[in-house]
């Protein structure tokens, strides 16, 4: 009599040379999808040569729940905006933009952030009047622009959040733009600075979103990758992950 052993080898047998799946697969084992961030902490950061942050584990999240394997890819076109040229990668973590409308299609929304300005709290800041002719931090990557909103304003470009929070202790600026999740993220990596920081003043609201080339086959898995977007939402990932980052 054939023992359990040797029926489970002999099944294995006859279905690999029949031809028969005893596993479901849903095709897309062993792709690879390519995602882009602006090189902007705490979105995507480099260690040791390796590129993640927080936009990467999000994107991340979103080909593995499609059944894709993802890899980050360091920033090779406009780095301001950090938003490769058509045609280059896969995914792309931004907010809105005319630099996205041309070759990126909308896949959804990930999380809602604020544009805030904020000051030390010894500097009074009860409304958009007060920053007007005042000097303003404001990291290159920021999809924000000062004017109309505000005016007069002795602009001061850095690349990182954490380099305009110590031009705002150093006394060199009087308010950071920026924002909330990059300046909250920046302000818990410098200690004692989140507890000088003042109440911040919103400006706006924008969606943090995951968008696809319009110029690789990738965009014919939309709908797969939407829904993906959508099962990764109702499981609380994209919370978990700012969480994560203490967000």
């Amino acid at each position: 009599m054939m023992g359990k052993a040797c029926i489970h080898w002999y099944i294995l047998l006859l279905a690999a040379f029949s031809g028969v799946a005893l596993f479901p697969s849903n095709g897309n084992c062993g792709e690879v999808l390519e995602g882009y961030s602006a090189a902007l902490a705490p979105y995507e950061m480099a260690s040791d040569g390796a590129v993640d942050g927080l936009a990467h584990e999000m994107m991340r999240a979103v080909s593995r729940e499609a059944g894709f394997n993802y890899r980050p890819k360091k920033q090779l076109g406009n780095a301001i905006a950090g938003i490769p040229p058509c045609g280059e990668g896969h995914m792309l973590l931004a907010v809105e933009s005319l630099e996205v409308a041309p070759c990126w299609e909308r896949l959804g929304p990930v999380f809602t952030t604020a544009q805030v300005v904020v000051g030390l709290k010894r500097t009074p800041l009860r409304s958009v009047r007060d920053v007007r002719g005042k000097r303003v931090a404001l990291v290159r990557a920021s999809s924000f622009e000062p004017a109309p909103t505000l005016s007069n304003v002795v602009l001061y470009r850095t690349e990182q959040y954490e380099d305009s929070l110590r031009l705002l202790v150093l006394g060199k600026v009087d308010y950071v733009i920026g924002s909330q999740v990059g300046i909250q993220w920046a302000a818990g990596q410098m200690g004692a600075v989140s507890k000088a920081l003042g109440t911040p003043l919103e400006l706006g609201r924008e969606e943090v979103t995951v968008y696809i080339s319009m110029d690789s086959v990738i965009a014919e898995k939309r709908g797969l990758l939407q829904k993906s977007l959508i099962r990764a939402m109702e499981k609380g990932v994209f919370l978990e992950i700012l969480r994560k980052y203490g967000l």
